[in-house]
C-alpha cells in the first residue's frame, strides 16, 4: 500500500472519530428514549387499572396488563441490541484509527501512537461509561419480566 500524506491521515483520523462519536450520541439518544419509554409504558399499566377494582394496586387488574409487560420487554430486547450494535460499531472504528498508522508518514506515526497510547490507558474508561447503557435495558427487561411472570 502506498504511504499516506499527512493532510490524508488527517482526514481519515476525523473521519474515525466522526463515527466513533456518532455512535457514542446515538447511544445517548437510545438510552433517553429507552428510558422515556418505560416511564409511559410503566404509567400507562397502572392507569389502566380501573378504579373500582377491590385491589387497586394489583397490576393484573390493568386493562392492559398482558400487553404493556411483553411490549416493554421487546422494547428492552431491542435497545440492548441497538445499543450493543453501536459499542461494537464504535469500537471497530477505534480499531481502524489504531490501525491507520500502518500506511503513515513518520511524522503522523508519532502522533498516532501518542493518541494509540492515551486510549489504551483509558480503555476502561470507555466501557465504564457504556456499562450504563448496556446494562439498563437488561434490567427492564427482568422487571417487566417479573411482573409479567408474578401477575399470572
Amino acid at each position: 500500500m502506498t504511504e499516506l500524506k499527512d493532510e490524508d491521515v488527517k482526514y481519515l483520523y476525523d473521519q474515525f472519530r466522526g463515527e466513533i462519536s456518532f455512535e457514542a450520541n446515538l447511544i445517548v439518544q437510545r438510552t433517553g428514549w429507552f428510558i422515556t419509554s418505560q416511564a409511559f409504558l410503566f404509567s400507562s399499566l397502572v392507569l389502566g387499572i380501573p378504579k373500582n377494582s377491590s385491589t387497586l394496586y394489583n397490576l393484573g387488574n390493568s386493562i392492559y396488563f398482558p400487553l404493556i409487560p411483553l411490549l416493554a420487554c421487546i422494547i428492552s430486547l431491542l435497545t440492548f441490541f441497538s445499543i450493543f450494535a453501536a459499542i461494537k460499531h464504535a469500537q471497530l472504528s477505534r480499531d481502524k484509527l489504531d490501525n491507520l498508522s500502518d500506511d503513515c508518514s513518520a511524522a503522523s506515526i508519532s502522533l498516532l501512537k501518542k493518541l494509540h497510547e492515551v486510549r489504551k490507558r483509558s480503555a476502561w474508561v470507555i466501557w465504564f461509561g457504556a456499562l450504563p447503557s448496556i446494562f439498563l435495558p437488561i434490567i427492564f427487561f427482568g422487571a417487566w419480566s417479573l411482573i409479567y411472570i408474578k401477575v399470572l
